[in-house]
């Protein structure tokens, strides 16, 4: 496993031998972490392009888990055909692990990454957020703070 640092300004991390095509049988890991516990890490994938897959069932993989190791990482999504995203950490590791299986490769993936401050809001102690399922908003009544401001 290779171990990263994410810093504010944007690093890259590249598949191996990227842009050209990886090997069959990879297995590659890298933790990324930020050393600052008010930091989180911000990941952009600017490019995926990896072997076939087929039924829908992913033969070479892209993994990102939120968190520090693979038994207790939350995973954020498994990502096989090209695609362009961005995705946040709620702490301060990120895993990354790719996968080939040992049939077509493709040139790979690379990505961007970099802290970012995690912003809490002295005006919203109770984390209130819009809830919205798909383009349709939904909205849920909540019972009214009623105490009064002391000054």
């Amino acid at each position: 496993m290779g171990y990263l640092t994410a810093r504010s300004t944007p690093q890259t991390l590249l598949s191996p031998g990227y842009p050209f095509n990886y090997e069959n049988n990879e297995n590659c890991g890298w933790l990324i972490s930020t050393p600052d516990p008010n930091k989180r890490i911000q990941v952009e994938v600017v490019s995926l392009q990896l072997g076939n897959w087929e039924a829908g069932e992913c033969e070479d993989y892209l993994q990102l888990a939120d968190g520090k190791d693979k038994d207790s990482a939350r995973v954020m999504g498994t990502w096989c055909d090209p695609v362009q995203f961005q995705v946040k950490t709620s702490g301060q590791h990120l895993l990354v692990t790719f996968v080939s299986d040992a049939h077509v490769t493709g040139p790979g993936f690379a990505l961007k990454y970099y802290h970012i401050h995690e912003y809490k809001s002295q005006c919203d102690p109770y984390g209130v957020r819009p809830l919205s399922v798909g383009a349709t908003p939904i909205f849920v009544e909540l019972p009214m703070y009623t105490s009064r401001l002391q000054r």
